[in-house]
């Protein structure tokens, strides 16, 4: 998103895509506020980030857009729940990611373990959408960055 946002055109933020942003957050909070829901928010993040994959997909967003998508970014996952790097496009950012990704895999085994395939599942789909592969084994998960 942020490789985008450089060579995004001029343009105010899209109302409609303004008002999926503010939900994204009102959820988000909602979850921080039900007894620390790290995972809910973190399924909320996956949402989020699906549904950015999504606007980039279909053409380029104005600048406007891609920059309230990044204040947006930087509040949650980063102020918030302090997962985001802050030079996310550093190669050093790849080599800070793995307590993340190996934290969020625990909390994925925990969910297992209860018994909460959804969000186990949207932990698991959203890092896929990141080019995270993960493969289940008897010692536990293993992950490793796609192509």
């Amino acid at each position: 998103m942020r490789q985008r946002l450089a060579q995004s055109p001029e343009g105010e933020v899209d109302g409609a895509f303004a008002g999926k942003l503010a939900e994204h957050k009102a959820r988000l909070l909602s979850a921080m506020d039900d007894d620390f829901n790290a995972p809910g928010a973190i399924g909320v993040l996956f949402d989020l980030s699906r549904q950015v994959n999504s606007l980039l997909g279909i053409g380029q967003p104005n600048r406007g857009t891609l920059e309230e998508i990044d204040k947006l970014y930087s509040v949650l996952a980063g102020d918030i729940l302090g997962i985001l790097p802050l030079s996310a496009g550093a190669p050093q950012a790849q080599v800070e990611a793995k307590p993340f990704i190996d934290l969020l895999l625990q909390v994925r085994q925990e969910l297992r373990a209860a018994r909460q395939w959804d969000l186990a599942d949207r932990i698991r789909q959203g890092l896929a959408a990141l080019n995270v592969a993960v493969k289940d084994t008897p010692q536990g998960p293993r992950w490793k960055v796609k192509g």
